[in-house]
């Protein structure tokens, strides 16, 4: 059955809803008292005030659902899933929720009062002003769960057994994660709250006055009448998308806008986490930003000419045709970055993790990658004019086209790598390991191969002249 067919009708007590498909359904205060709905669609569906007395919705999916003030006294949510549902201010005495997925779920003001929680996954959960009593908990998840004052716990309860974090004036959730958590009306007056990530936190009528929220990331977080007096929130990161209280000054509170096309060269913000971030075109030349986390992040034409980067973490981000001209990224995670048309120009790359980076078009003239892994990578057309590839690896990479003038390639794992029409001059490859590669139609001139392992390359049909072979290992007649 689809959802349509129920916008209307609020009695549902006499459907056979198995398995229905009610996902984004408005079920706004509908009678589903006894109602079938085990391993039913409701994901984002709007269940405020609905009856759900003794309701079956064992393996039902319930993802982002809204279900504040209803009612779900001995209703059977076995093994549901309730990930980022909100279930404030909702009664569910006796309800059976063993096995159940409450990640992320609010539970604020929620009755449980001899609730069945045993095997539940109640991680960043909160349970402010939760009523717990006689609860059963056995083998219940709390990692990073939350909680307040006003929350009751049964009296065999042993709370500091569990990473549980308290919501209160003046606590410390120094570097937490709560990305997507509902801290709505929390009371964190004087907080430290330093570092601590609130990407799509709802935050909205929070009592946040005089605390410290230095280097947090606020993107996209909800401060919509929320009592930012006082707050401290110098090189604190948000975007166009965070919502401030009316007549609030973001910027005269210390905080960094993130935004594409921005221009903030020369900022330093070591250590933050801005997963998916968009600086598009942005000026970040000469920043620093040392063990940052910019995975996901689109930097697509930025401007990092010079910045630190050194231990960060860049996976899968998009950096095509970005200015990392001189950039340090020594140990820098770019795995399956996308580079294609980046200036890496004198970059410095060393130990950095490019597995399955994609660099076609990249410039790397005199950069230094040495030790760096670049297998699986995608090097065709790559200017790699004078670059130091000394012992990295560049196994199963495509090196199609590419231009290798000046480079050292000692020691260098290059196995099973394709250099089809590649083009090496003056190439050091002293003691490298060439097993498998592929050389057809490459021209290869004025190189060392001394010592270099070629078991099976294919290298009948390569151009060949002025190579030092001495010593080196070919396959067997």
């Amino acid at each position: 059955m689809n959802s349509d067919d129920f916008l209307q009708r609020l009695d549902l007590r006499k459907e056979e809803l198995h398995n229905a498909n009610l996902a984004q359904a408005d079920l706004k205060g509908a009678n589903l008292r006894g109602v079938n709905l085990s391993q039913a669609d409701l994901q984002g569906a709007l269940l405020h005030y609905a009856d759900l007395i003794e309701a079956n919705l064992s393996f039902a999916n319930l993802q982002e659902a809204q279900i504040t003030r209803a009612f779900l006294n001995l209703a059977n949510l076995h093994h549901a899933n309730l990930s980022f549902a909100d279930l404030s201010d909702s009664k569910l005495v006796g309800a059976e929720l063993s096995q159940a997925n409450l990640y992320g779920v609010s539970l604020i003001k929620a009755n449980l009062v001899g609730a069945n929680l045993n095997q539940t996954n109640l991680s960043a959960a909160n349970l402010s002003g939760a009523d717990l009593r006689g609860a059963q908990l056995q083998d219940a998840i709390f990692e990073s769960a939350l909680y307040s004052h006003r929350t009751i716990f049964d009296e065999s309860f042993e709370i500091e057994k569990f990473p549980v974090y308290l919501l209160a004036p003046n606590t410390s959730l120094r570097g937490l994660n709560l990305a997507e958590a509902n801290l709505v009306e929390a009371d964190l007056r004087g907080a430290d709250l330093r570092e601590i990530n609130l990407v799509k936190a709802d935050c909205s009528g929070a009592n946040l006055g005089r605390a410290n929220l230095e280097r947090a990331n606020i993107s996209s977080t909800n401060f919509n009448k929320a009592d930012l007096a006082g707050v401290n929130l110098t090189q604190a990161v948000y975007d166009r998308r965070t919502v401030f209280p009316i007549g609030f000054d973001p910027i005269l509170a210390g905080a960094v806008l993130i935004a594409a096309k921005v221009s903030l060269p020369g900022l330093v913000l070591d250590g933050l986490d801005l997963r998916h971030v968009d600086l598009r075109q942005a000026d970040l030349s000469r920043s620093q930003l040392m063990g940052i986390n910019l995975s996901d992040a689109d930097l697509n034409q930025a401007n990092l000419r010079r910045a630190c980067l050194t231990g960060s973490c860049c996976d899968r981000a998009d950096l095509r045709h970005t200015d990392l001209t001189g950039a340090m990224l020594e140990r820098c995670d770019l795995r399956e970055a996308d580079l294609r048309g980046a200036d890496l120009t004198r970059a410095n790359l060393q130990e950095a993790d490019l597995r399955g980076a994609d660099l076609r078009g990249a410039d790397l003239t005199h950069a230094n990658c040495t030790h760096a892994n670049l297998s699986d990578c995608d090097l065709r057309r790559a200017d790699l004019t004078r670059v130091n590839f000394q012992g990295v690896k560049l196994n199963r990479a495509n090196l199609r086209q590419a231009e290798l003038v000046g480079v050292i390639l000692g020691e260098a794992d290059l196995s099973q790598v394709d250099l089809t029409d590649a083009v090496l001059f003056r190439v050091n490859l002293e003691n490298a390991n060439l097993n498998g590669a592929c050389l057809k139609g490459a021209e290869v001139k004025s190189s060392i191969l001394r010592h270099a392992q070629l078991q099976e390359t294919q290298i009948q049909e390569a151009i060949l002249s002025e190579i030092e072979w001495e010593l080196a290992k070919f396959p067997q007649s």
